[in-house]
């Protein structure tokens, strides 16, 4: 972290030089919003067809 903090650049332009082309973080956040849409479109879904939470 503190990498970030005192030399962001640098820290990012060695990440980009290793295998892993963007910072874990950012996968993290994919998967989470990949996450929120679907739970999103079941929720449309659900409320189509009249399904009630209980």
């Amino acid at each position: 972290m503190n990498q970030w903090v005192s030399h962001p650049l640098e820290h990012f332009s060695r990440l980009m030089a290793h295998d892993m082309p963007y910072h874990p973080l950012f996968y993290t956040l994919i998967a989470y919003v990949l996450i929120g849409v679907l739970r999103l479109a079941l929720a449309l879904v659900m409320k189509l067809f009249g399904f009630q939470k209980r």
